[in-house]
């Protein structure tokens, strides 16, 4: 596992200041009135930060890689067909029902 958060952390890291670069070239603006590029460089430090934490803790894990992948495990896709059914069902009514039809967990009758 400490191979695959390595990778990934490192790939976050870089995206995450790809992000806080773009919004430092548009412009953070006063706190008062934040600029366009305020929220792309907040999530893209907020990113990078968590990334950096990722690889730090994944270079001082010690132990064996985890074995095996989710996706080889005898149904595994069992776990996530609920899932993916509930959003292919979501996406085809949604036009048709309604954002509050098929977003709202309660009736909209009161």
């Amino acid at each position: 596992m400490r191979n695959n958060d390595s990778g990934s952390s490192l790939f976050c890291l870089c995206l995450g200041l790809v992000f806080v670069g773009g919004g430092l070239k548009m412009g953070l603006g006063p706190l008062n009135a934040p600029g366009p590029g305020f929220f792309p460089a907040v999530i893209g430090g907020i990113l990078s930060s968590l990334s950096a934490v990722l690889l730090v803790t994944a270079s001082r894990t010690k132990g064996a890689p985890v074995r095996g992948s989710f996706w080889k495990q005898e149904r595994g896709w069992m776990k996530i067909l609920p899932s993916l059914l509930s959003l292919i069902f979501y996406l085809a009514f949604l036009d048709f029902l309604g954002y509050l039809l098929t977003t709202s967990p309660k009736s909209s009758e009161s």
